[in-house]
């Protein structure tokens, strides 16, 4: 028995692409072989033509969100917790907000959006421009996932929380600039 090895399927691949891989008789292929054409959707023929069964990768978009904002929470908290405990506590209890909001299951709730504030490198040098920087880090993931929100209506309640911890990021960054809080 043969192994095809990813350079293998590679040098073949760059020679001339293609979108089906007759694999010959007597012949298997390495587990990064195999990678190399699922990555690609190539569809793997043995050598009596019957299709081998792909390898399915499922991709849910809204965990690897959940995670990365509340490891965003952690992270604010932990840098925050020195310089300005309170602030750190109040960051601390939207993050619980956040973990609540992800199995919340009543009815929607009407969020006022509050305008965004762009957070520049002049204001990252102020006093306190640490902190604004990891809120605003914050807030623009809070946004890209409220930007991909799905159209399932399970998932209204979640989003309509994640929009309220949203707008009082804003208003915290605000009340940092000495900014009207409205």
């Amino acid at each position: 028995m043969r192994f095809i090895t990813e350079q293998d399927i590679r040098t073949t691949f760059i020679q001339t692409p293609f979108e089906v891989y007759p694999l010959p008789a007597d012949t298997r292929l390495t587990p990064e072989a195999r990678q190399f054409l699922v990555d690609r959707k190539i569809t793997i023929i043995n050598g009596d033509t019957k299709k081998l069964p792909k390898t399915v990768v499922v991709k849910n978009q809204e965990k690897p969100d959940l995670e990365l904002t509340s490891s965003l929470f952690l992270l604010a908290v932990s840098l925050m917790v020195e310089a300005d405990p309170v602030l750190a506590e109040k960051l601390s209890q939207l993050y619980q907000r956040m973990q609540e909001a992800s199995s919340l299951k009543a009815e929607p709730e009407v969020v006022e959006e509050l305008e965004d504030l762009e957070i520049t490198m002049f204001h990252v040098l102020l006093p306190h421009g640490k902190e604004l920087a990891v809120l605003n880090l914050l807030q623009t993931q809070l946004n890209q996932m409220l930007a991909s929100e799905p159209k399932d209506p399970t998932h209204k309640p979640m989003y309509s929380e994640f929009r309220r911890i949203r707008c009082e990021l804003i208003c915290i960054m605000k009340k940092i600039l000495g900014g009207d809080v409205s």
